[in-house]
């Protein structure tokens, strides 16, 4: 049985990789689509959504329009510039692909559902 946890914490792991990472919006779809059915059959599996899969959680709200930019004073932050690099990608991409964008959209308001019920 523990090692059957361990596995399951590192899949999970990985799940929180692939959105954001993934080369094609199919397989962005595809695994949006896993850790959502894992959200729901396991809610508490997004316990540390926040601190494991931060790059995820961003990509999830910059997907639903729920990423906010930072305040003015960190404008310029490598952080800042990340997220906004990465809300612009997004949007494209979402723009060139509409039938998956719709796909991403549900997906992701379903995890961030899970997430705040969780919390």
């Amino acid at each position: 049985p523990d090692l059957c946890a361990i596995v399951q914490d590192k899949l999970l792991d990985l799940l929180f990789i692939l959105p954001p990472t993934a080369a094609t919006m199919p397989s962005q779809v595809m695994a949006l689509r896993a850790l959502t059915r894992c959200s729901f059959v396991n809610p508490k599996c997004l316990d540390l959504f926040p601190e494991n899969g931060l790059a995820c959680m961003h990509y999830v709200m910059a997907a639903t329009s729920t990423l906010r930019n930072a305040d003015a004073e960190d404008a310029d932050s490598r952080a800042s510039v990340r997220r906004r690099n990465m809300i612009a990608k997004l949007t494209d991409t979402l723009a060139k692909n509409p039938a998956e964008a719709r796909l991403v959209s549900h997906f992701c308001r379903a995890i961030l559902c899970e997430a705040v019920s969780v919390s």
